[in-house]
């Protein structure tokens, strides 16, 4: 029951990083305090806007508009949409070193690999959610409709330095026993 409990809070806690990351990279390209807030109750959890209507989330069609009232640029509407992934990869690759150096490779092992998971699932879901709608959905098909060159080169190199990290921590398992 506790490996599943770990998981969760492996998911939960991911999920966490990942929309505050959204918020993180938002402020640095100049999105301003207030036109932004993350919603982690809402399916699924993201970033809202604010609009003069209200708060919307990226699901509504009005939302990249919204971001462009902000920030009008196709640079930073990009690396607001990579910010999640990139700062979850950072936490996930810098919790599981000390994760290891505090002698839990294993644990950190089990984070790399759902946390990895999850971006799977995601890219699996904003596929199918793109293909339903005939438009773009997700984090991951907003950043190929703004550049699929660097969005293929983002999410390549995200997943390789997470296999990286998971091969050491196998490898290092391997070496030790």
């Amino acid at each position: 029951m506790g490996w599943v409990l770990g998981i969760v809070g492996f998911i939960w806690g991911t999920i966490v990083i990942h929309e505050y990351g959204h918020l993180l990279v938002g402020r640095l390209v100049g999105l301003p305090r207030g036109a932004a807030r993350v919603v982690i109750g809402a399916r699924p959890p993201h970033v809202a806007l604010r609009t003069p209507d209200g708060w919307i989330g990226p699901d509504d069609h009005r939302y990249v508009h919204a971001f462009t009232r902000y920030r009008d640029s196709a640079v930073a509407g990009w690396l607001f949409a990579a910010g999640g992934l990139l700062i979850e990869t950072l936490a996930v690759l810098a919790g599981g070193a000390l994760l290891t150096l505090a002698g839990l490779p294993s644990v950190a092992a089990a984070w790399l690999a759902v946390s990895t998971l999850l971006i799977l699932l995601y890219l699996a879901a904003d596929f199918a959610s793109c293909r339903r709608a005939n438009a773009p959905a997700g984090d991951y098909a907003a950043l190929w409709e703004l550049s699929a060159v660097a969005t293929t080169l983002f999410v390549a190199g995200i997943l390789a330095s997470r296999m990286t990290g998971f091969i050491g921590l196998l490898l290092r398992g391997l070496t030790e026993y």
